[in-house]
């Protein structure tokens, strides 16, 4: 199909970040509607002065006597009209097929500046969230060592004072067996000495009563009696 005026002036492109300049695209666009019109102008001339180059037959004298006129311009042909509409369309489209690959282009790096600059920031997040789990991981192992290191501790001191506390315990024990020891040696010692020292009475009592009654003296018994020992409890202290 023909390109035509209205086809160029009715021609839209899409809008791409950091294309060509929009105003300047108009601009040629207008030059290029106005030189296609001429240039069609021209050729719709050019056909019609060549057509009336040829008089019919028949024709009055007069007309061929008339006088000549001024020489126009040289006009393009046809043929030459049409290549040189053919050519500023396809300077027109080239100019178009540029811009469209250079936005394509641009908007393609723009994506890929942005991809990178998102593959930056989520790999810088990733490092920064492990950092802190790392952190928090060597923070917690901290204190739970603290922990550790801090009931190991009260569980000496608490072993400590057990061993201390049972060890006076048994000091005091120790002691007390001792002390036993002493009051039944001290026990027995007395009751040594009370038994002698009983006995030795009961002896000189009888050496005494013997004397004065002239050997009719009370029964050994009696007098133990009268002392509050019998033989047999006497024999019986230790």
């Amino acid at each position: 199909m023909p390109l035509t005026p209205i086809d160029v002036a009715n021609k839209q492109f899409k809008i791409a970040f950091r294309g060509y300049s929009l105003d300047e695209v108009d601009a040629f666009l207008d030059e290029v509607e106005t030189e296609l019109s001429r240039l069609l102008r021209d050729n719709a001339a050019g056909k019609d002065r060549t057509a009336g180059g040829f008089l019919p037959s028949g024709a009055p004298a007069e007309q061929s006597a008339a006088p000549a006129a001024p020489l126009p311009v040289p006009a393009l042909s046809g043929m030459q009209g049409q290549e040189a509409a053919l050519r500023t369309l396809l300077l027109a489209q080239r100019t178009a097929d540029e811009a469209i690959a250079e936005a394509r282009a641009e908007a393609e790096q723009i994506v890929n500046e942005a991809r990178h600059e998102a593959d930056t920031t989520l790999t810088q997040a990733r490092s920064q969230a492990d950092s802190a789990v790392s952190k928090a991981k060597a923070e917690a192992e901290s204190t739970l060592g603290a922990a550790q290191r801090k009931a190991a501790s009260v569980d000496q001191d608490v072993a400590a004072r057990i061993q201390a506390a049972t060890g006076d315990l048994d000091g005091r024990r120790r002691g007390l067996e001792l002390r036993i020891d002493e009051l039944r040696s001290f026990e027995r010692e007395y009751r040594t000495r009370l038994k002698a020292y009983l006995e030795t009475q009961l002896r000189d009592l009888d050496s005494r009563q013997g004397s004065d009654d002239g050997g009719a003296g009370v029964p050994a018994s009696a007098r133990a009696a009268a002392v509050g020992l019998t033989p047999g409890s006497a024999a019986g202290v230790k």
